[in-house]
Formats: C-alpha cells, sequence, structure tokens
C-alpha cells in the first residue's frame, strides 16, 4: 500500500508540471548555464555549467540545450592541458553536437561547435589522424560562414583564417587566404581582440610588418567588453609581445 501510495503522489507530482512550466524550468537552466558559460571563468564554471546542462537534457533531447553542452564541452577541452581528458572532453562535444544536429538538421550554432571541437581536437592529437579532422571542420566551418557569417565574432573566418596561416604549405597553408578571412573576420567583429591578433600575425608572415603593428597598436586601444576586461587580459599581453617580436625584427640589419 504504502509504495502505491508513494506512486500515485509521483504521478499526481509529475502531472502538476504543466507543459509551459516545463519550458520555463528549461530556459531557466540554459539562461544559467549561458551566464556561467559567458561569465568569468571561475574555476569550475563550465563543470557546473556541464552539469546543469546534462540534467536539463535528461528532460528531452532539446536542441539548445545539446549545443550549449557542445560548446561547453569544447571551452572545456580546449582549455585542458592533460591530452586524453581534452580528447575525451571533445569527442563529447562533437557527440552533443551531432545529437544537435539529428534534432534540427542543419542547426548553424551546432555546426560550429561541431567544427570547432574537430579543430581543437585535431590540435590536441596531431600528426596524420588530424588532417581529416581539419578538412572535415574546415567544409563545416564554409557552411556556417555562408549561413551566419557574425557567429560568435565572425568565428567561422576567424577560425578558418587561423587554419590557413598555422598549417604547412604542403598541407592547407595559404597566407593570402589566411589575411583574406581575417580580414573579412575583422569587418564583421573589428571589436574582437583574437581576431586582430591573428590577422596581425598574418600580414608579418606576409612580410607587411607595418601592417601588422598598426593592427596590434588599434588592438591595444580597444576598450574592454563589459565584464570582459580580465578574460581579455591575455590577448593584450599576447599582442604586446608579438608587437615586441616584429619590431625587433625590424632592427636588425
Amino acid at each position: 500500500m504504502a509504495a502505491r501510495a508513494l506512486g500515485t503522489c509521483l504521478i499526481l507530482t509529475l502531472a502538476a508540471i504543466t507543459p509551459s512550466e516545463a519550458a520555463a524550468r528549461l530556459q531557466a537552466a540554459e539562461a544559467e548555464a549561458r551566464s556561467l558559460i559567458d561569465g568569468p571563468q571561475a574555476p569550475g564554471s563550465l563543470t557546473r555549467a556541464i552539469a546543469l546542462l546534462e540534467d536539463a537534457r535528461g528532460r528531452g533531447e532539446e536542441v539548445g540545450v545539446l549545443t550549449l553542452l557542445a560548446e561547453a564541452y569544447y571551452l572545456q577541452g580546449h582549455e585542458l592541458d592533460d591530452r586524453d581528458r581534452a580528447v575525451k572532453e571533445l569527442e563529447t562535444a562533437i557527440v552533443r553536437a551531432d545529437q544537435a544536429l539529428a534534432v534540427v538538421p542543419g542547426h548553424v550554432p551546432a555546426r560550429y561547435w561541431r567544427a570547432l571541437s574537430l579543430l581543437a581536437k585535431a590540435g590536441k592529437l596531431r600528426g596524420v589522424e588530424s588532417l581529416g579532422l581539419v578538412r572535415e571542420a574546415m567544409r563545416e566551418m564554409e557552411v556556417v560562414a555562408a549561413a551566419d557569417p557574425t557567429m560568435d565574432n565572425a568565428g567561422a573566418h576567424r577560425a578558418m583564417g587561423k587554419v590557413y596561416l598555422d598549417s604547412p604549405m604542403w598541407f592547407l597553408g595559404d597566407t593570402d587566404k589566411a589575411i583574406e578571412q581575417l580580414e573579412t573576420a575583422r569587418r564583421l567583429a573589428p571589436h574582437s581582440l583574437q581576431t586582430r591578433r591573428f590577422l596581425a600575425a598574418a600580414y608579418a608572415e606576409d612580410g607587411r610588418e607595418e601592417d601588422a603593428l598598426r593592427e596590434l597598436d588599434e588592438l591595444l586601444r580597444l576598450p574592454s567588453a563589459p565584464g570582459r576586461a580580465a578574460s581579455e587580459q591575455e590577448e593584450r599581453d599576447l599582442a604586446r609581445r608579438l608587437a615586441e617580436r616584429i619590431r625587433a625584427r625590424l632592427k636588425k640589419p
């Protein structure tokens, strides 16, 4: 009798949650996770966001939750120094993105975080195995750039430019293509410090040191985004070091 009463109580409790209430709870979970992902990267913030979203995912395959999970797992894997742990996180990001795409085929944000995760995984693995991952990611990034070129501060153009810049010539290395992609990204999102640093590096690689220094000087004059001063400091430090290296190179006879 006690078990039957408990079961009846549980059914009544579940029935009391209306579809609109369930949707509101899901939106609240997404909003909280979004704030954890976008806010200052305090220790454990990504882990908390993932736990929150995985719990929400257990109540249904909702494309927004799955896409946020792909982003969070990507960010977590990208930052890890432990290669095996990083690859595991990135593979989970790819799985969650695939699940989102199964719900909404062609979902652009899911494709974007999937492609970034492929690139990050390739960077962790390196070697021949990584080449296929990079090619697949570049195909996905081309689709994303065509569908939503401004996503993540023109992230698709920025990512493709970085691949062209960093790859060896026998693979996908092409400084002209790198500059083309990164100039497009700068035009679409001129406030992105990372884009402008990558573009400066591409100019320097192309022998355009004065253009590179101008880009870095403009980067360092950009105001910090609200609440992002701490996270942007690393980009500014990297930009200063790059400028120092370029100026030192120009002084050589």
